[in-house]
């Protein structure tokens, strides 16, 4: 701003209203910088000039002084809103990491003594809740993984409902008397007349027992990769303060080292 320049509409917020409004200033030309005029020097002209062309403006309109003020009073309304929210988050992350610090337990050793030793004791552990997983049992020290039916009682349930439609049928059924009496003559060979051979039973079972093989095997299977999960899962609770200080915390690194 300068002698010339009539703001005084602008600075009411007539042409373009502001939320915060305006504040006029004078600063130093480019010809006052080159004659060296000093940064007091240009505040009292600007307060001259201010009080020349606008003195009759509402004050807090015009002035470094004023805008100093001004943007003092909106960063300490910032700082009163969002520092509640600053101080209340800085809390919440420092339990978090206190938190943490103590799931982590004490530092881990580093004679190779002490490494041997904490090894050892969370091999054990890992061996005992995975051996209290499998057969079911509870143990305060030992890891949930969940609150779902798992574990133990899983596969049971799994191993109940195996042949669970197979015994709602007669093995007999598909066979006619024409055939148990076949197989009884097939197989005879020399046993005693009123007392048919064990092989004409076995030629009959056989082909039913071959049939009941492959849910079998397609079961174990699946529990075979059930229980490797779990384990996975186990070691990696039972080993996380390793995994976080040496692996990253990815258990498929530990898996593969």
């Amino acid at each position: 701003m300068d002698a010339g320049t009539n703001a005084r509409e602008r600075l009411e917020g007539k042409q373009i209203p502001l939320k915060l409004g305006y504040v006029g200033v004078k600063g130093r030309s480019q010809e006052d910088i080159r004659n060296n005029i000093r940064v007091k020097a240009a505040l009292e002209a600007e307060c001259k000039f201010f009080e020349k062309f606008y003195s009759d403006l509402p004050a807090g309109l015009c002035g470094t002084d004023a805008l100093v003020s001004k943007l003092t009073k909106v960063l300490f309304q910032h700082i009163r809103v969002f520092l509640p929210q600053i101080h209340k988050e800085i809390i919440t992350k420092t339990k978090e990491c206190e938190d943490r610090l103590k799931a982590l337990g004490e530092q881990l050793p580093s004679d190779p003594t002490s490494k041997a030793r904490l090894l050892w004791e969370k091999t054990s552990q890992f061996t005992e809740n995975f051996k209290n997983f499998v057969r079911g049992k509870y143990n305060a020290r030992s890891f949930r993984l969940s609150d779902e039916i798992s574990g133990g009682a899983r596969i049971k349930l799994a191993f109940q409902g195996l042949y669970k439609d197979w015994l709602k049928q007669r093995p007999t059924a598909r066979y006619e008397e024409k055939d148990i009496q076949h197989a009884i003559d097939l197989y005879q060979g020399d046993s005693l007349p009123g007392f048919p051979s064990m092989d004409s039973f076995l030629s009959l079972i056989h082909p039913l027992l071959n049939e009941l093989k492959q849910p079998a095997l397609e079961l174990l299977n699946e529990v075979a990769d059930y229980l490797e999960l779990m384990a996975k899962e186990l070691v990696s609770k039972s080993f996380e303060r390793c995994f976080s200080c040496y692996f990253g915390g990815d258990i498929n690194v530990f898996l593969t080292t």
